[in-house]
Order: structure tokens, then C-alpha cells, then sequence
């Protein structure tokens, strides 16, 4: 499926200065004229140039708002041989992506960012591999984006990145991503696991489960990695009867917890790799009988609202998705415009929430 999400400088034309129905649209000429400055340079401000002054630039931008000016998309996309549209690729369906918090976050870090560059957003998710392979082929046969950003891309769609890199498409990773020279934005999960993991310790715990995601993905590697190198840095004992899978759903949360639940050795503490699950965990864990954090601390990853607002509050490892989502924006418009990338490969950290679900002091943050 693919969705066209457009910018919302083309509804901008609710001003003191709009002119009615019956008249023309404001032109560059109006613009340029409002500001005080050729239209060239009009034109090269819409096309982020780097050869306009920043105090030039904010007064042309100024003068776009004012006027609630809109450049003609198709007849620029005919001139300079853009379409002025970035695809988002995300390997999920549609129900998948919006019962998940991080998505949306992410989506709209992402938007904020083409909005303040007139750029549209062409969404495109997948329920299977082969909708994936067909999204990744008509990236490569149409000219219809200018760029792409890849949410979360799986293991095996590495020869998909390789290829849009010959193609020469302006591409950026969500996530961080073992190909060299990739340009990606994404943040440490396996430092963040393991800060989860060592806060556990620390409280007492040495029998830890650990719900996990999938492991074709990154992420899901990294915050696997992040629990074992927790415990050896304590000197405790790897059990993989600890270790199960709940496919990053609340469902398969619910699943996993029950699984643990059931086994002779109960973990007194359980770490899960997003949210969602570990929302899937507390239901299982109270159907059960057992009281959270009395009987069984639960710690999720990701930072989603409803950790706040579930009972217990969940104890969290918080992952920047926002600033993931606008600063992979702002790194594929510099590829789009030929611009100097200083840093192509960008790790953010993520921080501990404390709160009730791990039975420690709540409002403790640590440095992940």
C-alpha cells in the first residue's frame, strides 16, 4: 500500500493577505517583491540553496507564510527535474504501523521536517516480502521520489539498499545498519539493554527473562546482545530457558510472558525489547495472580505514552523516535541537494526512565 501525505504549505492560504477565489495566486514575482529581493533568489531559498544569507532566507520564508505562497509543484518538478516527494518505506502493514506508538512518532518527526522544505511525504509499507520487493523495484524504475528513507530494514534487503545506492537515489536508514558508507540515523539499543538489564542486577535480580524481537532485524540483535553482555559484566550465568520470542506485539508479548510463566524456574524479573510487549507481559503477569513489582519487575524498551499510563507505570528504556524521525529528514534533503552530510552515520542515546514497574525509587534517569 502507498499513501500520499502532502505538505501543509498547500493549505497555508488562510491569511490577512490571501486573495479571494476569483483572484490569481500569489507568484514568486509577489514574493520576491514582499521580501525585497530578486526572484532568484526566491527560487534558490525554495530550492535550499546554501548561497543564500541566513537572514535573506528567513525574510523570503517570512514573506511564503505571509502570502501563503505555494510553488507549482509540477511545473518546478518539470523545470529542475524533481518531484519534490520523499518515500518512506516502512516493512509493515498498515494495521501493524499505526497500533504501534513508534510509528506515528516517527512519521511524524519525518513530516515536520519536509513541511518547512515544501517537500511531500510518499508513505509505502508492506505486508509481505514480495509487497516489499515491489516497493523496493518501483523505487528503482520511477522517478516519482527524489529520495528515500528505510524504516527498520530487515537483514536481507541489504542488495534492495545496494542497489538504490548504484541508482544513485538519495537513501537513509532508519536504524543503524551493518553495510558500510550506509547513511543512517538510529540510536544504541545494545547500550540501552544492557543499562535496562544492569538496573535489574542492581535491584537484586539474578534469574532475568528476556522477551525479544525479531532477530532479522537490528534492533533486535543489538538489544539481545545489550541482555547477555549485562550479565557477564556481572558474572551471571546466560540461560536461554530465560530467553523467548514475542515478535514485538502485544500479543506476542502476552504470549511470551506466559511461556516464562509457566516454566519450573520463574525469572523474578523480566526485560522486554519495546513496550508493546511488555504491555502484553503485565496482563499475562497479573492474570497469573502475581503483583508487579512485588512478585515480578518488568523494564520494556521505547517510551511510548502509554508506558506512563499503564498500571504499574513501566519502568522504560526511552529511545529519541522524534529525533530519529527529523534528523534522518534533514540528511536525506542535504543528499537531495548535493549538500555536505558531516556525519552519515548518527547514533542518539537513549535514556532509563525509572518508574514503578521495576519496584526502584521512580524519576531516576540514567544515561543509556
Amino acid at each position: 500500500m502507498e499513501i500520499f501525505l502532502y505538505n501543509e504549505c498547500i493549505n497555508g492560504n488562510d491569511n490577512k493577505k490571501a486573495r479571494s477565489k476569483k483572484q490569481m495566486p500569489f507568484t514568486i514575482k509577489d514574493v520576491a517583491r514582499l521580501a525585497e529581493v530578486s526572484k532568484t533568489t526566491v527560487s534558490r531559498v525554495m530550492n535550499d540553496s546554501s548561497r543564500v544569507k541566513l537572514e535573506t532566507k528567513a525574510r523570503v520564508l517570512g514573506a511564503v507564510r505571509e502570502l501563503g505562497y505555494t510553488p507549482n509543484s509540477i511545473a518546478r518538478a518539470l523545470r529542475i527535474k524533481k518531484s519534490d516527494v520523499v518515500a518512506v518505506v516502512i516493512p509493515r502493514g498498515v494495521e501493524y504501523i499505526f497500533s504501534d506508538p513508534f510509528f506515528p512518532e516517527l512519521i511524524k518527526g519525518i513530516s515536520t521536517v519536509l513541511n518547512l522544505h515544501n517537500l511531500n511525504l510518499h508513505l509505502a509499507m508492506s505486508n509481505s516480502r514480495a509487497e516489499q520487493r515491489e516497493i523496493y523495484s518501483n523505487l528503482l524504475k520511477s522517478k516519482r521520489v527524489d529520495g528515500a528513507i528505510l524504516v527498520c530494514p530487515r537483514f536481507d534487503d541489504k542488495q534492495y539498499i545496494l542497489r538504490l545506492r548504484r541508482a544513485s537515489l538519495p537513501c537513509v536508514l532508519i536504524g543503524r545498519f551493518p553495510l558500510e558508507k550506509a547513511n543512517y540515523v538510529g540510536y544504541d539499543s545494545k547500550e540501552g539493554a544492557c543499562s535496562a538489564v544492569e538496573h535489574l542486577i542492581n535491584l537484586g535480580h539474578k534469574q532475568i527473562g528476556f522477551i525479544s524481537g525479531s532477530f532479522d532485524l537490528i534492533g533486535g540483535v543489538d538489544r539481545f546482545e545489550g541482555y547477555k553482555i549485562a550479565l557477564e559484566r556481572h558474572s551471571l550465568e546466560y540461560d536461554s530457558e530465560l530467553v523467548t520470542k514475542g515478535n514485538w506485539t502485544r500479543e506476542g508479548g502476552y504470549e511470551a510472558m506466559c511461556e516464562l510463566l509457566n516454566r519450573e524456574e520463574v525469572p523474578t524479573a523480566v526485560f522486554t525489547a519495546n513496550d508493546q510487549m511488555a504491555v502484553g507481559a503485565i496482563k499475562a503477569t497479573k492474570e497469573k495472580g502475581l503483583k508487579i513489582p512485588k512478585d515480578i519487575a518488568i523494564v520494556g524498551f521505547g517510551d511510548t505514552q502509554l508506558a506512563s499510563y499503564i498500571e504499574p507505570p513501566l519502568t522504560i528504556v526511552k529511545e529519541p523516535t522524534y529525533k530519529e524521525g527529523t534528523t534522518a529528514a534533514e540528511m536525506v534533503i542535504k543528499l537531495i541537494n548535493d549538500q555536505e552530510v558531516k556525519q552519515s552515520q548518527v547514533i542518539l542515546e537513549t535514556e532509563l526512565i525509572i518508574r514503578e514497574s521495576c519496584g526502584s525509587k521512580m524519576g531516576k534517569i540514567m544515561k543509556g
